[in-house]
């Protein structure tokens, strides 16, 4: 038992993006109890006459509490242990479109014992916009505007 956390972004604006997007939650929604390697490339084949989008695939697993992670393109993501917080790292390229993954992907593990925050943002918030553990806990729009803030 766990849960299926998803970041995507698709390139650029308007329509194009949206259906880059679109195209990877629909496969998201299809294929979310598949192994997270085989996941991000059944979303690559699916999104492939998209323009593509920059993905992170977060998976939980309550009874290992553990959490597996998994990014390509231009996207961050941090779960946040107490006071410890774990970045993962992205593959180049994009999931779909034309620059499709550039490298194998390979998933991040680490512990996540209930409680832990998961932060997961594309381009245009960096990581020195992250706030502290203690504002994790508020509201998400009043998260949001601290995020934005530091901007």
């Amino acid at each position: 038992q766990g849960v299926v956390l998803a970041l995507a972004d698709g390139l650029g604006h308007g329509e194009a993006a949206r259906e880059a997007s679109r195209s990877i939650v629909d496969g998201l929604q299809r294929r979310a109890r598949e192994e997270i390697v085989a996941l991000m490339h059944s979303l690559d084949e699916r999104a492939r006459a998209t323009r593509g989008a920059a993905v992170t695939i977060v998976r939980t697993d309550d009874s290992a509490r553990i959490a597996q992670a998994a990014a390509v393109g231009n996207v961050v993501g941090t779960w946040q242990v107490g006071a410890t917080p774990h970045h993962f790292g992205s593959t180049d390229g994009t999931v779909g479109g034309v620059h499709r993954m550039q490298r194998p992907v390979r998933p991040d593990r680490a512990e996540a014992p209930f409680g832990t925050l998961f932060l997961l943002f594309s381009d245009g918030v960096s990581r020195s916009a992250v706030v502290g553990l203690a504002s994790l806990r508020e509201h998400p729009v009043i998260i949001a505007q601290l995020v934005a803030a530091e901007l």
